[in-house]
């Protein structure tokens, strides 16, 4: 009964499939370009997750969406007329996602523990006492993580434990970087039908631990224990579950049962435990030899050169863009462009970069000054899923730019840009700036004669000097400060007010 009762309120991957072949003609044309595969699921997780959290300023929802105003709800978009024909981008993608992570889920949890008669290396449960002996290769990624596959067991037991809410426990693998050159394998607790490629990680095995699994494993307990309560309490649902916070469910839950008996009942089984009972069992019956496969895959996978062509193309894109930004941004503080200018960005959390890499990525005299920083940007999901971006033009002939930049939506807060003029070879005019982002946002330009520019995030604009400041407000005010501590305040309302050494002020009225 719990059973049915759960299960009713979850999305079936057979229902879930159905509706996002009905929503797919309704994305938009870039999220369906960037899918390798119509076929795909694992593509369309990350797409629509890419898109979802990456471009805020192009999925917003339209004007009339009906689902940001409360008149639909998001599951019913696929069947009503008035929304396909007029679709928010938004909500398709966030349903797609949601309905993609499903159909993900239960297919991987199928073949996760999906009896192999042909390997022998699956677990063989004797009172309660599991015995596995899976291949050598996770083996060693094991060993080399938690130290022994006991070590591992315990790590899942303590998850299945703490968990917050129903969800999925995921074995995932995570990619090479600088401190681990070989990957490694953990463990990670994901709510709902949350998947771990929106996180850049690979996925090995899952533990179901939602509410329907646990709803089954309640109702076998009490179908063993065979007492008047256990009987009574078949008929009703754990207070816990989402199945009875419903108002239709909870009307419809029978009252012939005294609560003092239901009470009672329950208070026999533990949620923890019965957590505890279900991640075990799912330890029992792993088949270790997928488990296997999907490590050979997600090594294959990172060490491919087709993915660090994908990320160099990405970070290709991102840098350009974040260079054109910089460059428009010191056009527009009034300085001079040179053609042989150039613009350089390090990102504020330096890994070595491989040196096949570094090789690939260096095309330029600057290029390679910028790789022999070995600053790596922290990587994305959606660079690592075939999401490129399309590279920009330098816009002046001869301008070159380059440098790693994070490909995680432009970079962290502390990234810095700046030119390096005696490292590099290749010629750099003696009036060039040099840009540099302070930790609060302010842009500065600093010349080969001692004078500054800042741009701050509020639009003020500061022009220093050796002897003269002039700060331009947002407001249109102007201060001019002289190095001997007078200093001329032009408002915008055509006041002028005169601040002398000594302190006195004088206010006047321009014509």
């Amino acid at each position: 009964m719990f059973r049915g009762s759960a299960r009713a309120l979850h999305l079936r991957a057979e229902a879930a499939s159905m509706e996002m072949r009905k929503l797919l003609p309704l994305l938009p044309s870039r999220t369906r370009d960037s899918i390798p595969s119509a076929h795909s699921v694992a593509s369309l997780i990350v797409s629509t997750a890419f898109a979802n959290t990456m471009n805020h300023s192009s999925v917003s929802h339209s004007r009339d969406c009906p689902v940001l105003a409360k008149m639909l709800p998001l599951s019913r978009i696929g069947s009503e007329p008035s929304f396909t024909s007029r679709p928010c981008a938004n909500c398709v993608r966030e349903r797609v996602h949601y309905l993609a992570s499903v159909v993900f889920c239960e297919d991987f949890e199928q073949r996760c523990f999906k009896c192999n008669t042909v390997h022998q290396n699956v677990c063989i449960e004797r009172t309660n006492k599991e015995i596995v002996a899976p291949a050598t290769p996770l083996a060693c990624e094991v060993e080399a993580t938690f130290g022994s596959l006991s070590a591992l067991k315990e790590r899942i037991q303590q998850f299945s434990n703490a968990v917050m809410s129903p969800g999925r426990l995921w074995i995932v693998y995570s990619s090479p970087t600088g401190d681990k050159p070989r990957g490694g394998i953990n463990v990670l607790s994901l709510p709902g039908c949350k998947v771990p490629l929106v996180y850049g990680l690979w996925p090995l095995a899952v533990v179901n631990l939602s509410e329907e699994r646990i709803c089954c494993e309640l109702e076998r307990h009490i179908k063993s224990a065979g007492d008047r309560a256990a009987v009574g309490a078949e008929t009703q649902l754990p207070a816990w579950s989402h199945a009875a916070r419903t108002q239709s469910t909870a009307a419809a839950m029978s009252d012939e049962v005294e609560p003092s008996l239901y009470n009672r009942a329950m208070e026999r089984f533990n949620l923890s435990e019965l957590q505890a009972v279900v991640a075990k069992r799912a330890l029992g019956t792993m088949n270790w030899a997928f488990v296997e496969e999907q490590l050979a895959s997600a090594q294959t996978y990172y060490n491919s050169a087709e993915r660090a062509n994908t990320r160099q193309e990405y970070r290709k894109g991102k840098e350009q863009l974040a260079a054109m930004r910089a460059m428009s941004r010191l056009k527009d503080s009034g300085a001079v462009i040179h053609a042989a200018d150039s613009v350089t960005i390090s990102s504020s959390h330096p890994t070595a970069l491989a040196a096949e890499a570094e090789k690939e990525f260096v095309s330029s005299p600057i290029a390679a000054q910028a790789a022999s920083t070995k600053a790596a940007p922290t990587e994305a999901v959606n660079a690592e899923a075939s999401m490129t971006v399309a590279q920009h033009g330098a816009g002046a002939a001869g301008t070159t730019f380059s440098a790693p930049a994070s490909a995680a939506g432009g970079g962290s807060t502390g990234e810095k840009l700046y030119t390096d003029v005696e490292s590099s070879s290749a010629p750099v005019a003696a009036s060039g700036p040099l840009p540099v982002q302070q930790p609060d946002g302010t842009w500065e330009y600093h010349y080969d004669n001692g004078d500054v520019t800042k741009v701050r995030k509020d639009g003020t604009k500061v022009f220093q000097t050796k002897d003269l400041t002039t700060t331009v407000y947002g407001s249109g005010d102007t201060l001019f400060e002289y190095p001997n501590n007078t200093s001329i305040l032009d408002r915008a309302d055509g006041v002028r007010i005169t601040t002398y050494a000594d302190g006195t002020t004088q206010e006047e009225r321009l014509k």
